[in-house]
């Protein structure tokens, strides 16, 4: 709502602690006007702070209306901790078009052949689903919500022969322990 609001770009990034602590990315005007309506409600009783949210926009926005976003220090408020020395909107729409670059980037730096995603099952959390990464269709079929990727449609399309190359690989993998 923040963002329809104001025109600025921000996003929630990350659900670290569902309900109690997100990361934000985006325009530094939007943030620092994030962190004085977080400060607000911090400090004040509202009855309903939902409803009352787009009055809470339009009191605080007037703070950073007319500020370039270079001028902009975000500082430590009442509900607000700015991450120093991050300068990208991580995890954002905004690098979406990016994306492929990176992936290009990645490929070229990883051989396929020696990846084991055995050893992230239970230990590695994507910051996409907030959950453990797990070789099962559900967990799949969840990435595919969120991010759309055609690389994961069509591992969800061909599901039996890649889960059965996973389970070829896994019994290779007891057999060489």
């Amino acid at each position: 709502m923040l963002r329809q609001k104001t025109g600025l770009f921000i996003e929630i990034v990350n659900h670290n602690v569902r309900g109690k602590q997100y990361v934000c990315a985006g325009d530094l005007r939007a943030l620092d006007l994030l962190q004085r309506i977080c400060d607000d409600l911090k400090t004040n009783e509202y009855q309903n702070p939902q409803e009352q949210f787009a009055d809470l926009v339009a009191r605080h926005a007037s703070a950073s209306e007319n500020v370039p976003a270079a001028e902009v220090q975000l500082s430590r408020g009442l509900a607000t901790i700015p991450l120093t020395g991050i300068d990208v909107p991580f995890h954002s729409s905004y690098l979406r078009p990016r994306m492929e670059a990176f992936r290009s980037l990645l490929e070229d730096c990883l051989d396929g052949n020696t990846l084991t995603p055995e050893k992230l099952i239970g230990r590695y959390i994507p910051n996409v689903t907030g959950t453990p990464f797990k070789i099962d269709r559900a967990f799949f079929e969840e990435v595919l919500n969120i991010t759309k990727s055609e690389r994961i449609r069509d591992v969800l399309q061909d599901w039996e022969s890649w889960s059965s190359k996973i389970d070829r690989e896994r019994s290779l993998m007891t057999v060489g322990a």
